[in-house]
């Protein structure tokens, strides 16, 4: 079983814990974590460190030793997911030990909620991995009750687990989605178990599969192009979701209503064209003009580096953009480069980024495009700026600016000339780029100034008519 390789290695996860009470001395208050019962019993200890995290004065420094002796990595297996949620008891069995499921994974998601601190949890995957299994085996915690009935959904949750067969990114966890049965005979046969089926058209059927049965673009948020530059030899479409790939890029946040004023799609599903086409409706709204390079980790990982990539951002802001709106570019600017968004969730006002606009301000405009050297850095400010602000958004995304002046966050493969386009169902914009007759799907954008159907309204009043583009 599957699950007995948890039950193993949360045996040896517990053994680890016994000597915790040596690394987790807090010296304020004199706080131990230790099993009670004095053995070695999985489910106190895990209630224990569950406990532990409760507690708003537990020591961050404390993280990385955690993360180190609590390892869930069986947990990564794709398997293991579809095994524990269809299972009819979360009672788990190791030898004469037993312990509850809910618990294990519960405080895998204390340890995950704690990876936002700023010594991290070394990337451990298996505990982020149990933290997801949480979220579907504990119905009451969910956020988005729609969990796991629709595919594009559980697309986003399956596609951190790890699996040595690429199809089973789709077939694995078809047991755990509530078929539709409004969906006629053509979409049931997109997602039908086919170990024969080439992979490339495995991923663009359950791409597909999950348009339908949502009626709107929500599946095309996990379109994520892991390169800078796009050949014409790939094996899948551009708007096929890569399931066996953990996302590149943290997906924006799904708050905005960029379709507002737009019609619901109507040919996500048309069987007449090349199975490799995607029909979607919508408007152009804006041209690419310039784009900053892509802000890869040696930007992200240094502050002087990432104070050298916003040095960049602000000369094109300000070189390019047109201020005809009235609004301060540096706040404009402020708004791309954190999506509109703040740390906690909610949709960014103009008050939470005078802080970030007022660090943009200050930035010396420099002459040529060298990241070399710059007065201005000042370390604890940057820090400060990172720590305060979600930018976490422009980590394998470029900045850019449109033709309109417009400022936006966008895919890393953009390029200038790139169209900026609203598309029926799509809360978010999307960039596309022209290819002979049809186009190629980049990935979503945040543009500031179109994000709840300005740029609907607009199209409209000027008696615009829609479009219909033919992705490849």
């Amino acid at each position: 079983m599957a699950v007995e390789g948890i039950m193993n290695d949360m045996r040896t996860a517990t053994a680890d814990l016994t000597l915790l009470p040596q690394t987790l001395r807090d010296g304020e208050t004199g706080a131990l974590l230790k099993n009670p019962n004095g053995g070695l019993d999985v489910g106190t200890d895990l209630k224990a460190l569950q406990a532990l995290f409760s507690r708003h004065w537990f020591r961050y420094d404390c993280i990385p030793t955690i993360s180190r002796r609590v390892k869930i990595d069986d947990c990564r297996r794709l398997w293991v997911l579809q095994e524990v949620v269809l299972a009819s008891s979360n009672i788990c069995h190791w030898g004469t030990y037993t312990f509850d499921l809910f618990t294990a994974v519960g405080a895998a998601t204390w340890i995950s909620y704690k990876d936002t601190s700023p010594w991290g949890l070394d990337s451990d995957v298996g505990v982020s991995c149990a933290s997801e299994m949480f979220d579907l085996l504990f119905v009451d915690h969910r956020f988005d009750k729609s969990w796991p009935s629709l595919l594009a959904t559980m697309l986003y949750t399956a596609r951190r687990f790890e699996n040595t067969e690429p199809r089973d990114s789709i077939f694995a966890i078809l047991g755990l989605l509530d078929q539709e049965s409004c969906l006629g005979s053509y979409e049931s046969s997109l997602i039908r178990v086919d170990y024969t089926k080439p992979i490339p058209d495995v991923f663009r059927d359950g791409t597909r599969y999950a348009l339908c049965q949502t009626g709107d673009l929500h599946a095309l948020r996990l379109v994520d192009h892991r390169s800078d530059i796009l050949h014409d030899s790939q094996p899948c479409p551009t708007w096929t979701v890569q399931a066996n790939e953990v996302h590149d890029a943290l997906p924006l946040f799904n708050a905005f209503k960029a379709c507002d004023g737009l019609n619901r799609q109507s040919s996500l599903g048309d069987e007449s064209s090349d199975e490799n086409v995607l029909l979607l409706e919508g408007i152009l709204v804006d041209e690419v003009l310039q784009p900053t390079v892509t802000c890869l980790m040696n930007h992200w990982g240094d502050y002087r580096e990432f104070h050298n990539w916003l040095i960049s951002v602000r000369n094109i802001g300000m070189s390019l953009s047109n201020v005809a709106n009235q609004e301060e570019p540096h706040l404009a600017m402020a708004f791309a480069l954190t999506a509109g968004c703040t740390w906690i969730g909610p949709r960014a006002q103009s008050g939470d980024l005078q802080t970030l606009a007022a660090y943009l301000k200050s930035l010396t405009i420099t002459v040529s495009d060298s990241f070399r050297t710059n007065k201005t850095f000042d370390y604890e400010r940057v820090k400060s700026i990172r720590e305060t602000h979600q930018l976490n958004y422009c980590l394998k995304r470029r900045f850019f600016v449109t033709a309109a002046g417009r400022m936006g966050l966008g895919p890393r493969c953009m390029q200038p000339e790139d169209i900026v386009v609203v598309l029926r169902g799509g809360k978010m914009p999307f960039v596309l780029r022209k290819k002979d007759d049809s186009y190629w799907l980049l990935g979503e954008a945040y543009v500031h100034g179109i994000m709840d159907g300005e740029a609907v309204q607009m199209h409209n009043a000027r008696g615009g008519s829609e479009e219909v583009f033919h992705i490849r």
